[in-house]
């Protein structure tokens, strides 16, 4: 059985009968306390999602792929970059392997990013940590000594870069490679 009732100023509406004065301030007391806490509950929430004193982001946003604004180079460098985008990660699977680990999975979903990641740092200049929860591992090179090669020597001389490279609970990557003003950049994002 049912022990909902209706309040008793809508019943008399319902009914089409003109509710108490009494009935109708409890009525709308109800209704501004619920207002009042769904607001609370919706400003608690985005107050998670978004946490800040004003309200406002003091963070610097990162640059997005538009603002970065990366222009494709010469076919002969594509072609360079795309050797070295597929020989990196056979290298560090073999490196991998070498230690007793398995290898990485390439990271379809994750590839675009990668790839905007290292646009974005050769339009820049800069290698700034990512937006994203990745574990990310960043370098770049004169386009005349970029090669898989170099780069996987150039990360064995970081322990920064073989303690992310060798952590055991990646499985995945996606790695992104990009050219500007005679450097070649590389991005690896590293998941579990």
């Amino acid at each position: 059985m049912n022990s909902f009732s209706l309040p008793p100023a809508v019943v008399d509406i319902l009914a089409g009968r003109q509710p108490a004065k009494e009935d109708v301030v409890l009525l709308l007391q109800r209704v501004l306390t619920v207002l009042v806490l769904g607001g609370t509950l919706v400003a608690a929430v985005l107050s998670l999602t978004n946490p800040s004193d004003d309200g406002s982001s003091t963070d610097a946003e990162p640059p997005t792929s538009e603002a970065c604004d990366y222009e494709l180079p010469d076919v002969s460098v594509q072609r360079q970059l795309n050797t070295i985008q597929e020989e990196l990660i056979a290298a560090l699977n073999t490196w991998r392997k070498e230690d007793g680990q398995a290898p990485l999975v390439p990271w379809i979903d994750r590839q675009t990013a990668a790839r905007e990641k290292a646009e974005c740092n050769a339009v820049t200049k800069t290698q700034e940590p990512a937006e994203e929860n990745v574990q990310m591992v960043q370098h770049h090179l004169p386009v005349d000594k970029a090669s898989a090669y170099e780069f996987v020597e150039a990360f064995r001389a970081s322990p920064d870069h073989v303690a992310a490279l060798r952590d055991r609970r990646m499985t995945t990557a996606a790695v992104g490679v990009a050219y500007n003003d005679g450097e070649v950049y590389v991005v690896i994002q590293l998941e579990e």
